[in-house]
């Protein structure tokens, strides 16, 4: 099977123009033939069938940012850049050409692509074809024997604290500007002011703050990143900058690049901080590869090229393009990213390979880590960072005035039937039958430790008991319809009917509050009676946690630290 074997399509403007390899106009006879075209989502229903050539790119170099045009693959491949619609069109032959020229040739890669072809895939008889020779793999998909290993955890390195004068940082930042760039004023202003952010503490109590203010087009980050690389070199110290968004994260990342002489000494130094639910589970993709089937053939087999090539797992950064979204018929992110509740952490069978953590163990040992206001919220709201080591000497937060609403989110409580629910299945696990391991409740996440020491599970039983009380997913539904089960939703039916007797925006549904004033006794009665059951839950886990922390120091000597690890 050859590129020639389709048609190929551009779109210009709202014109969809179909050629045959010769570069002469085809009008009839479409559907009788496969076309090939660049982006897929951008023509329509009619061309629903077509073969996208982002998706053989998507297989050939996973992990690599290219935008969705046939123009940009051409520059991406070297190839001769087209100057018109049919010479866009018959560039898709010269693309598919190239990628199957430079595609690997490992046994996995072997795999993957016959997985592929046995669904029908678009491009998977030209693939297999390709690959025709080449030995597969003894494995499978099963990739995770390939995946490096998480690092140790490090000692906490001890750093200096000299501090950064304003010539420093302004020579610093001379010679990071690119070589069309000077400074200005301004910005020169800027930096000396922001220097002073560095100077060493003289109160345990009140750290050294400085809050500095500049327009749009000054060069903000830059000078910031020069007086904060300044301080880190010299003292060998960590500085975490937080920015309000994942885009901007994205933007900073890139800019903290005039820092450094190639991309690989960036990579030495800066680690991309955020949530959990940004990063792929490789347990989900472990459950993905369980039960494919003709709609996830294509997540499974390209997911399976981006893990082996991915540096960070991250799902929403620049090593995974928005268009792959547009590549599968599932929200990916739904389906393979770590999900509320659902980590199994050090009881996982991946947990040496996990991408979350190798980024917090990259940033415990980081000089330079980009986060946001939220997930530096919840590491202050906890205390320490989910390694449990100090908190870095250094904050910058770009963007500071969305600060504020980063902290209202970390240091306040949701008491909703949603949160209850998802404790409910934390606790319990799911209930409808389904496959999802690490649904499976405390007890799975704990089974590894149970074996260790048969003793605690009548704790994790008691839990488990007393979890019965939360209300089950959808809840929410059989208030509305007048079915209540317990006291935690009876509690949620007075509390709806009340805010919907108070508020004159009743119609909607959305966005519906009240003030608690004169609050009816039958409310503050349900509400002692929640309060009672949620106590009972937490005494049992206050047992279990004493148990552990027994066990611990019983068997400390004679533990090894994978089995310490399961336990804490």
């Amino acid at each position: 099977m050859s590129s020639s074997t389709f048609l190929v399509a551009v779109k210009n403007k709202n014109r969809i123009l179909v050629y045959n390899e010769n570069g002469e106009p085809v009008t009839g006879g479409i559907n009788q033939q496969k076309v090939l075209l660049c982006h897929k989502r951008r023509f329509g229903e009619a061309f629903r069938s077509a073969a996208d050539i982002l998706e053989l790119y998507a297989f050939v170099k996973p992990a690599c940012y290219v935008n969705p045009s046939i123009k940009s693959l051409c520059a991406d491949l070297r190839l001769s850049e087209p100057n018109n619609d049919k010479e866009e069109a018959l560039s898709l032959y010269a693309i598919m050409d190239k990628l199957l020229e430079i595609m690997d040739k490992d046994p996995v890669t072997v795999n993957i692509a016959k997985f592929m072809a046995s669904h029908d895939w678009d491009f998977g008889g030209a693939v297999v074809e390709r690959l025709n020779g080449y030995i597969p793999s003894k494995n499978g998909l099963n990739i995770f024997p390939l995946l490096s290993d998480v690092g140790d955890v490090l000692p906490p390195v001890k750093f200096g604290t000299e501090s950064v004068s304003e010539e420093e940082a302004v020579e610093k930042l001379r010679a990071i500007l690119p070589k069309n760039r000077e400074i200005r004023d301004e910005q020169e202003e800027y930096v000396r002011a922001i220097s002073h952010a560095f100077a060493p503490g003289t109160d345990e109590n009140e750290p050294n703050f400085t809050a500095v203010e500049a327009g749009t087009g000054v060069g903000k980050t830059l000078g910031y990143l020069a007086a904060a690389a300044c301080y880190a070199f010299k003292n060998n110290a960590s500085v975490w900058i937080s920015t309000y968004t994942k885009n901007l994260q994205q933007q900073l990342n890139r800019e903290i690049g005039y820092l450094f002489d190639s991309e690989s000494e960036k990579q030495r130094f800066v680690t991309v901080r955020k949530g959990r639910e940004n990063y792929l589970c490789l347990l989900n993709f472990e459950e993905l590869l369980s039960m494919p089937n003709m709609l996830n053939y294509k997540m499974t087999g390209l997911m399976a090229r981006w893990i082996l090539r991915t540096e960070d797992g991250d799902l929403t950064g620049e090593g995974f393009p928005s268009w792959m979204y547009d590549i599968f018929d599932q929200n990916v992110i739904s389906v393979l990213s770590d999900k509320r509740f659902e980590c199994l952490y050090s009881a996982c069978p991946h947990y040496r390979k996990c991408f979350i953590e190798k980024s917090i163990r990259k940033a415990d040992s980081g000089t330079f880590v980009i986060t946001n206001h939220a997930l530096a919220m919840s590491c202050a709201a906890s205390g320490l960072d989910e390694t449990n080591n100090i908190s870095p000497l250094f904050y910058l937060f770009d963007e500071g005035h969305h600060l504020f609403n980063a902290a209202d989110s970390a240091f306040s409580a949701n008491f909703s039937l949603n949160s209850c629910s998802e404790l409910r299945r934390w606790i319990i696990g799911t209930e409808d039958g389904s496959r999802r391991s690490r649904s499976k409740g405390l007890l799975k996440r704990t089974e590894k430790v149970v074996t260790m020491f048969p003793e605690i599970k009548e704790f994790i039983d008691l839990i488990v008991a007393e979890a019965g009380v939360l209300p089950k997913n959808m809840s929410l539904a059989g208030i509305k319809g007048g079915i209540v089960n317990g006291p935690i939703e009876d509690f949620f039916a007075a509390l709806r009917q009340l805010v919907l007797a108070r508020n004159v925006k009743n119609d909607d549904g959305y966005s519906l509050e009240c003030e608690l004033v004169d609050l009816p006794s039958a409310i503050i009665t349900s509400a002692r009676k929640v309060g009672n059951k949620l106590a009972k839950i937490l005494k049992a886990v206050s047992a279990l946690e004493t148990a552990l922390a027994k066990l611990i120091s019983e068997h400390s000597d004679i533990m090894e630290s994978s089995e310490r690890l399961s336990v804490e």
